[in-house]
């Protein structure tokens, strides 16, 4: 099988194409790939990861530091089943059952989408920290003070918040 024929970034990694070897560079992460046009010359279908994956994790249009937010930073706690969803699912939401979202957030960790500051881990209390202040409006030092991991590459409020606005729904 090629790339071509996986219809999903989900079918694509559990193919085996996504064997993180790629995220050797710090700089380099999943969302390149959606840039590359070295991987059509491979014969690899490539997605849009920004299209993709958005801050929507409830998929109703919106990214809402109440909903999705809470959805992110529960997930990222460890919370699974009704404990996440419970009072954080948007109306009009096509993920709405608590299946839905944690794969939708589980595919979002896989390809580092999640990780906010750049720091290779995903930390409740740092990515979706950012996470919610970023979709509560905050910027500057108040977005990311407290927040940002050891070993970031997205370190800035500048950077966070422009990587952030590139996965807005």
């Amino acid at each position: 099988m090629q790339g071509s024929d996986y219809n999903s970034w989900a079918e694509w990694t559990a193919a085996g194409y996504d064997n993180g070897s790629y995220n050797e560079d710090p700089q380099f992460d999943a969302r390149s790939i959606a840039h590359s046009s070295h991987c059509e010359n491979w014969g690899y279908r490539v997605w849009n990861v920004e299209d993709t994956f958005s801050l929507d994790v409830d998929g109703n249009g919106t990214a809402a530091a109440l909903e999705d937010g809470l959805l992110t930073i529960r997930y990222e706690f460890g919370f699974r089943g009704a404990t996440l969803i419970t009072g954080a699912v948007g109306t009009g939401c096509t993920r709405c059952t608590a299946a839905a979202i944690e794969t939708y957030l589980a595919q979002c960790e896989a390809a580092k989408i999640t990780d906010i500051d750049g720091n290779n881990a995903i930390a409740a209390l740092e990515d979706g920290l950012l996470t919610v202040r970023y979709e509560f409006g905050f910027t500057g030092a108040t977005l990311i003070t407290g927040a940002v991991g050891t070993g970031c590459t997205r370190c800035t409020a500048a950077a966070i918040e422009a990587y952030l606005g590139s996965l807005k729904p």
